[in-house]
């Protein structure tokens, strides 16, 4: 809290100087109906003082996903997201690609090994306010990623222990199908 404190004093504290400081144009506009994309100003002091820790807490996540590759590489049925060549990515999520027909089997067994794994990546047209976009039909791609692409957990307080228990669960339900 010290650092929250000390940074909201030396950056301040006045929304209207946060937009007119820091909003080129000087004036900001609603893209859809509802939203509205200032921060609180303690929410921005306290992604200020998470920015110094940045680099730590992206390294932890990068050596929980090349644990996860190295556990589960090699399990029939189970391939991953890519990074592309020459490219560094920060973790932020693990995804897992699974046979489309069995997705949802995959992650309730997941659950009651006690690995809270995620559906990602909704496709837009799926969303109440894109729905005029189109239907499945239109987005074969995105659908097809879709119906595959599970998540894992991955953040950096996740122990060595816990990581363990995700790989393991993530075997025996593979080893189940």
């Amino acid at each position: 809290l010290g650092d929250l404190i000390k940074v909201m004093r030396e950056k301040g504290t006045d929304k209207y100087s946060f937009l007119t400081d820091n909003v080129t144009r000087g004036y900001y506009e609603y893209v859809n109906k509802g939203n509205s994309y200032v921060q609180s100003n303690i929410n921005g002091a306290m992604g200020v003082t998470q920015l110094a820790r940045l680099n730590a807490m992206n390294a932890i996540r990068k050596e929980i996903a090349e644990f996860y590759l190295s556990e589960l590489t090699g399990i029939e049925g189970l391939d991953f997201l890519r990074v592309t060549e020459g490219a560094d990515s920060n973790w932020h999520l693990f995804g897992i690609l699974v046979p489309a027909e069995k997705k949802y089997w995959i992650m309730d067994a997941l659950r009651a090994e006690g690995v809270m794994c995620n559906v990602h990546y909704t496709p837009l047209h799926r969303n109440r306010y894109y729905k005029d976009l189109g239907t499945d039909e239109d987005f074969p791609g995105s659908m097809q990623f879709f119906n595959q692409l599970l998540r894992l957990p991955i953040y950096p307080s996740l122990t060595q222990g816990e990581r363990e228990i995700v790989a393991e669960a993530v075997r025996k339900v593979f080893s189940q199908m």
